[in-house]
């Protein structure tokens, strides 16, 4: 009978929880049940056509109900940003797309944002497991036998991430396998390969490789104030009360994006251009204008190139070396002298791990972080020549053209659209509320983290959308009064959020 299997019986293929088959997505619901979704819709199926692997920490999907709509999972998150709420909308519906590459989840903000509870939330809804989050990995072979046996594999509460983790995560999130020795044996191997989800929690921004950044949608919570904070029971019992909804949700949004994917054209693709295609058309499928998703999609490359400079001093020094000359070229040995001249005044620790010690490694460094660079507008050119390599760094203006025009979408029928929070006159606005306390609009009076958010907001404009620190400082003060200003009206004398 062994050798009949192995030998003359046809092959089937084993899935690990979501699989495609003739144009349709299958998605294993207890390990005997399955939903079939396609073009047409989605319907619960006995005994599927497909074999899923079934795994003992694996728990059953929540029974889907039609008719869900967006707002009910939106209700359940505490980020009020418009562009986070679009991206994360995408998300959800990208993530169950089988076969394609998924960008990490970066999830961070301060203790009390509710960090944890949004990632355990994603896994009830997609991929259930007894073991929903995963602390610090400290061994490839573990890290491999969690990916294989989990459709999304998420880190809670991380104080670090290492250069090897970095790399690991950034090539499951498109496709890695891991070889080892088979136990018991001198010559077997025994493969482990997946396509994953990432996500990771943690109270700092710990992502600083660009090529992790690059593959990242990055969410930071609001603060959840004493007054809207929810009982752990309270939260998750409002949570099974809806969870079949939002699951139908997702899935009539799923069947959707089948529909649309071929004709969804974004302007800017990121680099992650796939599963960015397929989470626009799920979030078109949810009321989502193209253009509006393309604004979240440029907003998260703000914060991307952000977080890159930031975490990086020898990006910085690079950054101010080019801003103050306009443009500058060099061999690496010119380039190392250069850098490390202006590192001095600008007492950057030249003895952090990322600062490069000779000329071979500020090569290498420089050739890391091109693309973020040219995103923030200084172009990058190495070249070997006769003595050896060439830089060239330049300051330029403006932005490409878009090579991608993006056609008319047909109408998606049957659509729970998102209600858009009405945006307030801002000359109206007179004062902000955060955390149940009125500010005025003097930055210098307000919380540090409310400080914070602003030069955050203020930084982002002027790096991604090269204009002047004044213009960037008004933006960004039009994002926060947009976001925490409050009106007087007339027909009460309280204070009223403007929504």
């Amino acid at each position: 009978m062994a050798g009949r299997a192995c030998f003359r019986e046809p092959e089937h293929e084993l899935h690990t929880r979501y699989a495609w088959l003739d144009g349709e997505i299958w998605i294993d619901m207890d390990g005997f049940r399955a939903i079939r979704v396609h073009s047409r819709g989605w319907e619960i199926v006995d005994e599927p056509p497909i074999l899923f692997r079934h795994f003992s920490q694996q728990k059953p999907l929540p029974e889907p109900v039609r008719g869900g709509a967006p707002q009910k999972l939106l209700d359940l998150l505490n980020f009020s940003d418009f562009h986070m709420q679009r991206l994360f909308l995408g998300y959800c519906v990208a993530v169950m797309v089988p076969d394609i590459p998924v960008c990490i989840l970066i999830i961070h903000g301060r203790q009390g944002t509710g960090k944890s509870t949004i990632l355990r939330l994603i896994k009830r809804l997609v991929d259930p497991c007894v073991n929903e989050l995963h602390g610090e990995i400290r061994k490839m072979e573990d890290y491999a036998l969690a990916a294989w046996k989990h459709w999304l594999l998420y880190f809670d509460n991380l104080s670090k991430i290492p250069a090897w983790f970095s790399d690991v995560m950034s090539r499951t999130s498109t496709g890695d396998g891991y070889e080892t020795r088979t136990l018991y044996s001198n010559q077997d191997s025994t493969i482990f390969s997946y396509k994953r989800g990432i996500g990771i929690a943690s109270i700092n921004q710990l992502a600083d490789k660009p090529d992790l950044l690059e593959r990242s949608i990055i969410i930071s919570p609001d603060t959840i104030g004493t007054d809207s904070r929810l009982d752990e029971t309270e939260f998750w019992k409002k949570f099974e009360s809806v969870k079949g909804e939002i699951l139908g949700c997702l899935l009539d949004a799923l069947s959707r994006a089948i529909r649309i994917r071929s004709m969804v054209k974004l302007e800017r693709p990121p680099r992650m251009s796939d599963f960015a295609h397929w989470a626009a058309a799920g979030a078109m499928a949810m009321g989502i204008k193209l253009h509006e998703f393309q604004e979240a999609l440029d907003m998260n490359s703000l914060m991307q190139n952000r977080a890159a400079i930031d975490s990086s001093v020898f990006t910085q020094t690079v950054i101010k070396m080019v801003e103050g000359a306009q443009s500058w070229s060099g061999s690496p040995d010119d380039l190392l002298e250069a850098i490390t001249r202006i590192a001095e005044p600008m007492k950057t620790n030249t003895n952090a791990k990322s600062w490069p010690t000779n000329s071979v490694w500020a090569a290498r460094r420089l050739n890391e972080i091109i693309p973020v660079l040219e995103a923030i507008g200084i172009s990058a050119n190495i070249t070997r020549k006769a003595s050896g390599r060439w830089i060239e760094l330049a300051r330029v203006s403006g932005r490409p053209e878009s090579r991608n025009p993006s056609p008319e979408i047909p109408e998606v029928t049957n659509v729970h659209a998102i209600n858009p929070r009405p945006t307030p006159n801002l000359g109206e606005v007179k004062a902000l509320s955060y955390e149940g306390k009125t500010y005025g609009l003097d930055p210098s009076t307000w919380p540090e983290d409310l400080t914070y958010e602003y030069e955050e907001k203020a930084g982002m404009f002027e790096y991604g959308s090269q204009i002047s620190r004044e213009e960037a400082e008004k933006r960004a003060m039009d994002y926060i009064r947009h976001k925490y200003g409050v009106t007087d009206d007339s027909r009460n004398s309280s204070w009223r959020l403007a929504q």
